[in-house]
């Protein structure tokens, strides 16, 4: 148990699998196999939290990076559904930039949250079609209001944002609430911690 522990922490740390096997003189399939019986935990008890709290979700924000496994040619997609007005991380979702993954990623939202007549939910996200159609298949009977944030580059460098209120209007957003900015920084840590 003790090296079990150890490797949940040196995870955290950000060592990698090969680093922990060396460390602990173990084969790199145990090691692999215990991190993923630790994540499946994790998830399973940051899961039963959020359904213990029944927070009210207020604003929420998505989104999605991207990302590779041990090589470019891997894609690997990072779902991130946070709820705003307190940085509270609520789900996420690894897979292809898809409908499917963006379904995963919304579908246990509606079970976590306080929902009522007169609580509107704030919704943001980039314009990946996907979130709306998340949204219409699982959040039937949830009133809320839904802004997406268009942003244009060139060459690295954002030229443009525009907002296209899919659900609601502008009057339904605060002037502090018609932006993705907490999930994007939120994905910026991210970025940094796991390198």
């Amino acid at each position: 148990f003790k090296e079990y522990e150890q490797t949940s922490k040196l995870s955290s740390h950000g060592l990698s699998t090969e680093a922990i096997a060396d460390v602990l003189a173990k084969d790199e399939r145990t090691i692999a196999s215990w991190q993923k019986a630790i994540g499946h935990k994790a998830e399973r008890f940051h899961f039963f939290l959020c359904l213990s709290i029944q927070m009210n979700i207020l604003f929420l924000q998505m989104d999605e990076l991207w990302s590779y496994l041990k090589n470019k040619k891997q894609q690997l997609w990072v779902f991130i559904s946070l709820e705003a007005n307190t940085k509270f991380w609520l789900t996420f979702q690894l897979g292809s930039r898809t409908r499917h993954t963006a379904n995963r990623l919304v579908a246990p939202l509606k079970k976590m949250g306080r929902w009522g007549k007169n609580i509107v939910l704030k919704v943001t996200t980039d314009k990946m079609a996907a979130y709306k159609h998340a949204l219409e298949n699982s959040m039937s009977g949830v009133p809320y209001v839904y802004l997406q944030i268009v942003k244009k580059r060139y060459k690295m460098r954002l030229k443009t944002v525009k907002k296209f209120f899919v659900k609601g209007s502008k009057r339904d957003f605060g002037p502090k609430t018609q932006n993705t900015s907490f999930i994007e920084r939120f994905n910026l840590t991210l970025r940094q911690k796991v390198s």
